[in-house]
Formats: C-alpha cells, sequence, structure tokens
C-alpha cells in the first residue's frame, strides 16, 4: 500500500503537524532529512528524487530516473542530496539543481549535517583490498554547475 507522512513531537512523542507541502504526500520511499531539507524518492517504480525546503512553498523533483535504475538510499547533506541508483552513488546540488556521479561503481553515501561521507568500493571484492573513505563538509563546496 502507497505509504504516508506521520510526524511527532521530538519533546514529547505527540503527534503533530506536517507542513503542508508534505501533509498530502504517498508512495514514498527512502526519505531522510536535515533541520530544513526532506528529500525522498517517489513512485512506484522509485524513478522519481524529490526535495523540499522549509522556505520552498513546494517540493520539487530533483532528479527522474529511469525504470531499470530505481533510485534509493537518500542522504541529506546541507545543500547535497545524494543517491545511488544500484550501479553508482551520485549527489545533485539544491542551489543550481546541478548533479554528478560521485562513485565510478557502487559504494556509499551517508551524512550528518552538513558533513558528507563517501565510500568508494575497493577495485577488487577480496575481503582484503581496503574501501577508500572520503568525508567532505559541503558548506564549504561551491555550487555545482547547472543543467540546461
Amino acid at each position: 500500500a502507497p505509504s504516508r507522512l506521520h510526524a511527532a513531537s521530538l519533546d514529547n512523542g505527540k503527534p503533530a503537524t506536517l507542513p503542508s507541502a508534505l501533509a498530502d504526500l504517498s508512495n514514498i520511499a527512502f526519505i531522510n532529512a536535515d533541520a530544513t531539507t526532506v528529500a525522498w524518492v517517489q513512485g512506484p517504480d522509485l524513478t522519481d528524487l524529490f526535495a523540499w525546503r522549509a522556505s520552498w512553498p513546494e517540493p520539487q523533483r530533483v532528479v527522474e530516473s529511469r525504470k531499470d535504475t530505481p533510485l534509493q538510499w537518500v542522504h541529506v547533506a546541507g545543500d547535497i542530496i545524494t543517491w545511488d541508483n544500484s550501479q553508482a552513488q551520485f549527489a545533485a546540488d539544491l542551489r543550481s539543481g546541478g548533479y554528478t556521479q560521485l562513485t565510478p561503481q557502487w559504494g556509499s553515501t551517508d551524512s550528518w549535517g552538513t558533513v558528507l561521507h563517501i565510500g568508494f568500493a575497493p577495485a577488487k571484492f577480496d575481503g582484503k583490498t581496503p574501501t577508500q573513505e572520503t568525508i567532505v563538509d559541503t558548506s564549504a563546496l561551491p555550487p555545482l554547475p547547472g543543467c540546461a
């Protein structure tokens, strides 16, 4: 069944009112947020990545994927939204609308505030070859070039 968002107060655990821009969302998956930004995958084929910021009147589509590369594992790191499509890690910049591929193949991302962790898959999966890990403070990055 399609999923719906619900909110609760972190102060007392009681139900809270969602912002009107998020109240009617359904069929969402892989949701992540920080203090001002919410990002999620929407649609039955997991092909649409949306974001909403407290300063925006309504959610915006960040990227649309093909059915054979569903979007998943969304993270918010300040102005940067990351996700993967089962093949590689990607990032979009909410300031410019630009996006880029982060890892050549597979890998992982995670975030804490404006800190983004990028894990690069090892060249060979033998249990001995270490992964390469990068930590970036996204607040120090210039905007990605915008898309036409």
